[in-house]
């Protein structure tokens, strides 16, 4: 399983990632909606690119959301975690995916 990489044809939609890796590294967030039942769901994966982002990741291991409000609380906890802080524009990255989610909920309303 690959949301990242096939959210399709693994009955997702992705909403939209944030990565906080550098060089050949990634350390992402993505924002994940089941297709199924509109479930919204966020997962985080790090490593080096050696692999795939997300590789074997299941619905499972994604953390499921239940409002935006916690979206964005755990998104802004995620961005302060002392080996992202002071990442060049991971502030404005992490509030332009709470932005986008909250967009996509309002149309799914």
């Amino acid at each position: 399983m690959n949301v990242y990489n096939h959210p399709t044809a693994e009955g997702a939609q992705l909403l939209g990632s944030v990565d906080a890796g550098m060089g050949y590294e990634f350390d992402m967030l993505i924002a994940v909606v089941r297709l199924s039942d509109g479930a919204l769901f966020m997962a985080e994966d790090r490593g080096c690119s050696c692999f795939s982002p997300f590789e074997g990741t299941t619905w499972d291991d994604m953390t499921p959301v239940t409002n935006g409000a916690e979206f964005a609380r755990l998104c802004r906890l995620w961005r302060r975690q002392e080996d992202r802080a002071g990442r060049t524009g991971l502030v404005e990255d992490v509030e332009r995916l709470i932005a986008t989610v909250r967009r996509a909920r309002k149309r799914r309303k």
